[in-house]
């Protein structure tokens, strides 16, 4: 089960609400790979087709685009027998996004200061 986390700016007030983790359905990578862009999908599918019990990790996490600042999450599946990871794109731009590992470093798309916090907010699947 996931979680709906809160992301407020103590600034400006302004707030984003971001699933983190994964749900139930997450756990057959066939369609985990429907959450990407078409190119990665193709090649997470021919991946999953090739084994019987494909080993891989899966969740959504919080992540900001450099190109819209866009602050939202993003599916990031890793394939372990593989080493290889995918990182989902920015849900508004559909370009690349960071994942943000400390809300420290992340400025307020909206009036650009650093005081984001974040907070549990609720539970999904």
């Amino acid at each position: 089960m996931g979680q709906i986390v809160k992301i407020t700016c103590a600034s400006c007030k302004s707030e984003w609400k971001c699933k983190t983790g994964c749900g139930i359905l997450h756990g057959d990578l066939e369609r985990v790979a429907q959450l990407y862009l078409p190119e990665q999908c193709r090649k997470i599918t021919h991946y999953a087709k090739q084994t019987e019990y494909p080993l891989f990790s899966f969740e959504y996490g919080l992540s900001w685009c450099p190109y819209c600042n866009h602050i939202g999450s993003v599916p990031v599946l890793r394939l372990e027998d593989e080493n290889i990871s995918y990182l989902g794109a920015c849900e508004h731009c559909m370009k690349e996004v960071s994942l943000i590992d400390s809300l420290e470093n992340v400025e307020c798309p909206v009036c650009h200061q650093r005081k984001l916090t974040q907070e549990i907010d609720g539970m999904w699947d």
